[in-house]
């Protein structure tokens, strides 16, 4: 238990080195829509819902990516500096190994979406409709997504490798997560995609509970995709972390 608290606590740690150039685009891109609905708002009459439902839909958004790009990157400088024999030769099992870049990486998701959701609750005045709720969807946005963060950095061993992965899996599921145009309001087969889509079920769940209203996608089915997604690929990490693929030089 030790080690994993030791392993946990250092990942976060470097995540905190590096917060300026991972959770805050988070900010500057709700500051920036601030602004543009700031500069327009003498002309809207919706009492800032449409700005609360897209700072809401951020929260979520930023939440899961930085939840895959925290692992990613951490394991991929270990392993081109050498480090990572430092974690392989640690008295720590395979599940610890899990369970530390997993909550790690829910934690640097947690530690970019939370000041967005608190940003947009300060600005909107609107105090949420369900916000333990929106925080424990957030919570399982990180345990879905931190997963496959680990896998990538498991798989990459350069910089180009990261880039290939999170183009031909992050780009295509975050351009369907409905953060800019509602799930429901999108023509078919788009609307299909973005059913299919983590993102849209992260960010049309957390929209529900902090802005209230319904979702354009069910709840549970939301709830229940994202927890099988993070038991799946969490499944798939420990295997790899056993075998010791692309850890051991």
């Amino acid at each position: 238990m030790l080690s994993l608290w030791s392993l946990y606590l250092r990942e976060v740690r470097r995540f905190l080195r590096g917060w300026a150039f991972m959770a805050a685009p988070a900010l500057i891109n709700a500051l920036m829509y601030a602004g543009v609905f700031a500069l327009g708002g003498a002309e809207r009459d919706d009492d800032g819902q449409v700005f609360a439902w897209m700072l809401a839909g951020q929260a979520a958004f930023w939440c899961g990516m930085n939840a895959v790009v925290g692992p990613t990157i951490q394991l991929v400088i270990d392993k081109m500096h050498r480090t990572i024999q430092d974690v392989v030769q640690a008295p720590i099992d395979p599940h610890q190994w899990l369970i530390a870049y997993v909550g790690a990486g829910t934690t640097a998701g947690l530690m970019s979406g939370l000041p967005v959701a608190l940003f947009a609750v300060i600005v909107t005045g609107f105090p949420g409709n369900a916000p333990l709720s929106a925080l424990a969807l957030m919570v399982l946005t990180g345990l879905a997504f931190a997963p496959l963060g680990l896998l990538v950095g498991l798989w990459a061993e350069k910089w180009d490798h990261v880039g290939g992965a999170f183009g031909l899996i992050l780009t295509p599921i975050a351009f369907f997560s409905g953060l800019v145009v509602p799930v429901a309001a999108m023509p078919e087969p788009l609307r299909s995609l973005a059913f299919g889509s983590p993102f849209a079920w992260s960010v049309e769940t957390t929209r529900a509970a902090l802005v209230g209203g319904s979702a354009s996608l069910p709840v549970w089915n939301a709830v229940l995709g994202l927890a099988a997604m993070s038991l799946v690929l969490s499944l798939f990490a420990w295997r790899l972390l056993v075998s010791g693929y692309r850890l051991r030089a």
